[in-house]
């Protein structure tokens, strides 16, 4: 029998050894973890965990490089065009300037024009 679900992990007072955190940090972490269960068809009152095996153990990551002078620099034109269009940018660490859909800049806009009680055009 096979059953699939997901959700958040347990906490450790409904369901004891659950542990939320990353593996690399507590081996008795929950994520990325899978449950094997043995349910005898004549008594599935037994069922019982067996094992739980890691999911995505031993990966290694795929080399990778920076990008190319060339799509730096166009880049940059990109942030450069939208500075000047008005457009929002976000610096984000690790990932650097991004520029911000406008349709997600109005939305924000718009609620902090809610927020503050007033009406129209931000």
């Amino acid at each position: 029998m096979y059953i699939s679900g997901s959700g958040p992990v347990r906490s450790s007072s409904e369901l004891p050894g659950c542990v939320v955190g990353m593996p690399s940090k507590d081996p008795n972490s929950a994520w990325f973890r899978i449950e094997v269960i043995k349910v005898p068809l004549a008594r599935p009152e037994q069922a019982r965990v067996v094992s739980s095996p890691r999911i995505f153990n031993d990966l290694v990551a795929p080399k990778t490089h920076g990008e190319a002078p060339e799509d730096s620099a166009a880049h940059a034109r990109q942030i450069d065009q939208a500075k000047a269009a008005g457009l929002f940018i976000a610096d984000v660490p690790g990932d650097g300037e991004i520029i911000i859909p406008p349709e997600h800049s109005r939305m924000m806009l718009d609620s902090i024009v809610k927020a503050r009680g007033g009406s129209g055009a931000p």
